[in-house]
């Protein structure tokens, strides 16, 4: 049941939900521990069976959102004016919100102390969640992602190193977060 069906003063807020796990991702990506693992540039001195069998890490501070709706662009409104005011602008001087019923993915990661939220493609959103979950590259060479974003995800930060050994993962890699659709 939906916030909107329990309560009629949120009729037309549908999109609440997604808007309070961005910003639960965004004091997340704040609060994460640091995250060891193997540093990328060790990967050449792995044998093929080595590679194909070796698990990327994500940074503890990346979450990964798969949306219902498109948020980004109401949270990107309101920290501006944030930003231009100083504080909200009082609800009777706001336009209405107009937000689609449209898919959206994010990945919310730190950077400078703050955590931010980037809108990315499906193809992406599930490489990143395919990494999340501990699969070996033999795996995601398998499922034919697009390898060139893992190049993309490495010089953002957001894939920190490797392992080879599942058990090494950590415990985050082997649940399923509640924001992972």
């Amino acid at each position: 049941m939906s916030l909107s069906q329990e309560h009629e003063a949120f009729i037309g807020f549908d999109y609440l939900g997604d808007l309070a796990q961005l910003e639960w991702c965004i004091h997340q990506a704040y609060y994460a521990e640091n995250t060891r693992a193997r540093p990328i540039s060790e990967m050449a001195e792995l044998t093929g069976e080595q590679q194909a069998q070796m698990r990327f890490v994500l940074s503890a501070d990346i979450s990964l959102l798969a949306c219902q709706y498109q948020v980004m662009a109401l949270w990107q409104d309101w920290h501006k004016e944030q930003k231009s005011h100083g504080s909200p602008v009082a609800s009777s001087q706001r336009e209405p919100v107009n937000i689609q019923a449209k898919a959206e993915f994010i990945v919310v990661s730190r950077r400078q102390y703050h955590g931010m939220p980037q809108s990315v493609s499906d193809t992406y959103y599930r490489l990143l969640k395919d990494i999340k979950q501990g699969k070996s590259l033999g795996e995601l060479l398998a499922a034919e992602h697009d390898m060139t974003l893992l190049q993309d995800a490495i010089a953002a930060n957001w894939v920190i190193g490797f392992t080879l050994d599942s058990e090494t993962l950590p415990s985050r890699y082997h649940t399923r977060d509640k924001h992972d659709r």
